[in-house]
C-alpha cells in the first residue's frame, strides 16, 4: 500500500533552502514498518522507516493534534 502527497517542503541539512520533494509512504508488510521515502529529480531518494510501535506513538500524536484543534 502507497500514499503519494505532491511538493511537499524538504530541506535536506546540506540545502539553505527547501524544495517541493514528493513524500511517498508505503508499508512494507514484510518487515511490519512504515516508509517514508523522499523523491526528487536531483538528488538519490532520500528517506527514513517507523516500525509498529514508532507508527503507533505517531498515529497517537496526529490523533491529538487533530482533536484538539491545533492546526486549524
Amino acid at each position: 500500500m502507497e500514499l503519494k502527497l505532491e511538493n511537499i517542503s524538504v530541506m535536506y541539512p546540506d540545502e539553505d533552502s527547501s524544495i517541493d520533494r514528493d513524500l511517498v509512504l508505503r508499508v512494507d508488510l514484510d518487515e511490519e514498518s512504515l516508509h517514508f521515502d523522499l523523491i526528487d529529480k536531483v538528488k538519490p531518494t532520500g528517506g527514513f522507516a517507523l516500525n509498529k510501535k514508532e507508527v503507533g506513538i505517531l498515529r497517537d500524536y496526529l490523533t491529538s493534534i487533530l482533536k484538539n484543534k491545533i492546526i486549524n
